[in-house]
This record gives C-alpha cells, sequence and structure tokens, in this order.
C-alpha cells in the first residue's frame, strides 16, 4: 500500500473543502483529528498556535514521525480506491498551493474535512 501522505500531487486542485457525495461511504475527516493535532503538535516547535503550511510540507519529507501519523490516521486508503487518493490528492495541492499561509490547529483539521 502506498503512502498517502507521500502522494503529493504536480497540479493544482480544487479547494479541500468540498461536500460529500450522497450516500458516500468517506467518512467526515479524511484523516482523523486527533491524529491531525498530534502532527500541529510536531510542527508546532515554537508553541505559537499557528504553523506555516511550508513548515508542515516540509516536515512530511524530513520528520518520518509526521507522514506516520498522517498515514495512521488517515480514514481513506488506497484500498478505497482512486477517487480516495485523489480526494487526499487535493487536500495535499491546497496545501501546497496556501505554503505561505499560517494555519492554526482547526484550520489544519479543516483542510481534511468534509462539509456536512
Amino acid at each position: 500500500a502506498s503512502s498517502l501522505a507521500s502522494s503529493l500531487p504536480s497540479s493544482p486542485a480544487p479547494s479541500p473543502r468540498r461536500r460529500r457525495p450522497a450516500g458516500s461511504f468517506l467518512p467526515t475527516h479524511l484523516v482523523k483529528p486527533k491524529y491531525l493535532n498530534k502532527v500541529f503538535d510536531i510542527v508546532d516547535v515554537e508553541g505559537k498556535g499557528t504553523i506555516k503550511i511550508r513548515t508542515l510540507m516540509k516536515a512530511l519529507g524530513q520528520v518520518p514521525k509526521v507522514g506516520k501519523l498522517l498515514d495512521r490516521g488517515a480514514e481513506v486508503t488506497a484500498a478505497d480506491g482512486d477517487s480516495a487518493q485523489g480526494l487526499m490528492g487535493d487536500v495535499f495541492a491546497a496545501l501546497e498551493r496556501d505554503r505561505k499561509r499560517e494555519v492554526t490547529r482547526h484550520e489544519l483539521v479543516e483542510y481534511f474535512a468534509w462539509e456536512r
């Protein structure tokens, strides 16, 4: 199984907030919030309560625990099919486009959330 955290797409994608298809198998979040909170704690080394998306993306490549937490907390997997992989790719594409932004813990979780 390939790593979801390492599936960074090379082209831009739509906004990460999208509506779940009716009757969809997809959960509320692509990655469970408790795992995203752990990732945030690792990346927020200064304890400011915000992280730069650029720093998060860098940590994905340099801090193995970050990718492992995202994989462990993933509520969709490669086994869920190409559409699930594509959705995770959309989130990382949006993160990459916004890499100059600073986000709070809540905002990070929202990147991986579905609209209800």
